[in-house]
């Protein structure tokens, strides 16, 4: 499950939650296509310290969905994702390659405010 939220700093809070599932893709999508076709226009902070699994099905069910999704892979920013689970921190490590230098970092749940920080360009 995702919960998504807007903060008033601009920062996108996105908080998963147990499962991640086709609806959720889909949630996520809808949110994602309200922002500009600008480069760099999304914030984030990925909260997965809750995340147990991603459903193989959420990815492969709809494969349109997947690839409307990285198509706006360039309009993220500054991506602070926060877990203690090393499978996540590896998934981190491998979309790093794909953004700017800097523009994703790992944090540790107790530094979740350090985390809003660095989304929101304050750090």
């Amino acid at each position: 499950m995702l919960a998504i939220t807007q903060h008033p700093t601009g920062v996108l809070e996105i908080i998963v939650q147990d499962v991640v599932d086709g609806d959720d893709i889909a949630k996520l999508e809808l949110v994602l296509d309200r922002f500009s076709l600008d480069e760099a226009s999304i914030n984030a902070v990925l909260n997965m310290t809750d995340a147990h699994d991603f459903s193989g099905k959420a990815m492969v069910q709809d494969p349109a969905s997947a690839e409307r999704l990285l198509c706006q892979f360039d309009k993220l920013g500054r991506i602070a994702v926060v877990t203690e689970s090393e499978t996540f921190a590896g998934m981190v490590q491998a979309v790093k390659g794909l953004m700017p230098d800097g523009a994703m970092v790992r944090f540790a749940p107790t530094a979740q405010q350090d985390a809003h920080r660095f989304a929101a360009h304050l750090s």
